[in-house]
């Protein structure tokens, strides 16, 4: 009856055995679907990311492009105004009145011609007179 006593424990005890790695398997089983989870979360999470930083530099290359063309068009615009404003009448009224100037021309003829001021065409015969002292000498 020993035997069978000591038989029946060795069941018993392997028993016990199996159900405790039984357990054992199933709580590993557990974590590894929790772990596949936040895996998958985090893939997810990724992907977001990878499609944000896509987008801003997509943006970013949109900018780019449209401060080129913005440079462009600012250059156009200043060489347009740099046109109009060398033909702006005042300074074709003191290209003339220097060539007048310079071709001695009478300081009341030089103002009645150009539409300059009095004053504003003494200083250019004052200024040709200087640059007519400094090419001489």
């Amino acid at each position: 009856m020993q035997a069978i006593d000591q038989a029946s424990t060795e069941v018993i005890i392997l028993s016990m055995f199996l159900l405790l790695n039984l357990g054992y398997c199933g709580y590993i089983q557990f974590k590894m679907v929790r772990l596949q989870n936040e895996k998958n979360q985090m893939l997810a999470g990724l992907e977001d990311v990878r499609k944000n930083i896509k987008a801003l530099f997509d943006s970013a290359r949109g900018v780019g492009n449209r401060l080129q063309s913005v440079e462009r068009r600012t250059g156009v615009i200043e060489d347009q105004q740099e046109e109009l404003t060398l033909k702006e009448p005042s300074h074709l009224s003191y290209e003339n009145a220097i060539r007048l100037v310079k071709n001695g021309e009478s300081l009341d003829k030089v103002v009645e011609s150009s539409g300059l001021s009095r004053g504003e065409v003494e200083l250019l015969t004052l200024l040709s007179r200087v640059e007519g002292i400094a090419e001489s000498a």
